[in-house]
């Protein structure tokens, strides 16, 4: 699958995870939809990133999570969230949680690209 294609896709499931995301009474909060490969390098370099991220390519999206008036840093709503992105894995689009990662990121949603997630 060509990297536009992927982008709509990537934006189809966005718009799916937040619905499902206000369905539960969550509010999110967007955060870096967007990454120059300068920043993604910083990131490396200071342990809290990769070079090769999918963050590069409009593939992936950081989410917070307010539920009550308080943002959530961790627990239940990304797990769920989390697996619910996860469901909507196909044999062309593999959907990435950063909950599921080494060094674990539970407010990355991604779709893997060239060997990044």
């Amino acid at each position: 699958m060509k990297l536009g294609e992927k982008q709509e896709a990537f934006a189809e499931s966005l718009a799916w995870l937040l619905d499902v995301a206000h369905d539960e009474g969550y509010r999110v909060r967007l955060q870096e939809l967007r990454r120059t490969k300068e920043q993604a390098e910083i990131y490396a370099k200071a342990g809290t990133g990769i070079v090769n991220s999918v963050h590069c390519h409009n593939l992936a999206i950081d989410l917070y999570l307010v539920v009550d008036g308080e943002l959530q840093w961790d627990g239940e709503p990304y797990r769920y969230l989390g697996e619910r992105w996860k469901s909507r894995t196909t044999d062309d689009l593999e959907h990435c949680w950063g909950g599921d990662f080494t060094r674990r990121d539970v407010y990355h949603y991604s779709i893997g690209h060239a060997g990044a997630k």
